[in-house]
């Protein structure tokens, strides 16, 4: 993990495996947030055709 100095919380050490944890979940939540606006549109579609 890049250490950048900003507000003191960048001196907490954290381990590799919550790195890796926080990574997937971000991950995942872009993929469902995707998964959610093709499902929106989609409906959107057949309610105003």
């Amino acid at each position: 993990m890049l250490i950048k100095e900003k507000n003191g919380f960048e001196k907490i050490i954290i381990s590799d495996k919550l790195d890796k944890v926080v990574e997937n979940t971000i991950k995942k939540a872009k993929l469902d947030k995707k998964e959610y606006k093709i499902k929106f549109n989609l409906n959107e579609c057949y309610m105003n055709c």
